[in-house]
């Protein structure tokens, strides 16, 4: 998730299939989504992101609980970290409730809570309010970070679709019965899949399943 708009797209398509809909809201000023429920206005989406219940309407039972939980399961499937990145007794305290996790050259990355959006990541460099950047996911603020401070080129950096891609392919080489590959190429080409496995275990999980599935299958054709 890039921003609290992906947040709010995913929102409303989940109401959408729980029998509520979402539209741009009626007053503007306080608001950014009306909630209603066959036809009637029972919510508002606050622009403080606060699931508020509709004042002047009747709600039906258990459906503000329900709206709230559609809330935190989208929250959670669009990668928002869910885990308290900090401890209060040993991260410093900074302005505007955040709490700095790390510090390197004048590069701070911080985190705050979010009463809907879980925890947010911060990095900026200190005395440049220009440099802030908010991210929704941890992966990206620590990467951003890295970047940022200059603990890494990012010329070096690789996006998890690039690992992927690159994954995928040194797999499907790799298990080519006639790659032509030399003992240090392959040898090579087995130190780039452990080291992409290590940094992202689920890509190996995945190549695991699918060459389960095929032998399953494999061997349901012999029986038959």
């Amino acid at each position: 998730m890039k921003s609290k708009h992906d947040f709010y797209i995913a929102f409303y398509e989940q109401l959408a299939l729980q029998g509520f809909q979402a539209y741009a809201a009626y007053d503007k000023n306080d608001h950014i989504a009306d909630i209603c429920f066959k036809g009637y206005n029972i919510a508002h989406l606050t622009k403080a992101d606060a699931i508020e219940p509709n004042p002047h309407a009747e709600i039906p039972i258990g459906a503000m609980e329900q709206i709230r939980h559609i809330a935190r399961e989208t929250a959670i499937g669009c990668g928002i970290c869910t885990e308290k990145p900090y401890d209060e007794t040993k991260h410093e305290r900074l302005p505007e409730g955040l709490r700095k996790i790390s510090e390197f050259d004048g590069t701070i990355l911080a985190a705050s809570h979010h009463h809907l959006l879980g925890y947010i990541f911060h990095t900026y460099k200190d005395g440049q309010p220009d440099t802030w950047q908010s991210f929704y996911n941890k992966a990206e603020a620590a990467r951003d970070f890295a970047v940022k401070s200059g603990l890494v080129d990012e010329r070096q950096i690789f996006t998890g679709n690039e690992l992927a891609a690159i994954y995928n392919n040194a797999i499907k080489i790799r298990i080519m019965p006639d790659n032509d590959l030399t003992a240090k190429e392959t040898e090579a080409l087995d130190s780039v899949i452990e080291k992409i496995e290590y940094l992202v275990p689920e890509l190996a999980e995945i190549v695991s399943s699918v060459f389960e599935n095929e032998h399953e299958a494999e061997q349901e054709g012999v029986e038959v």
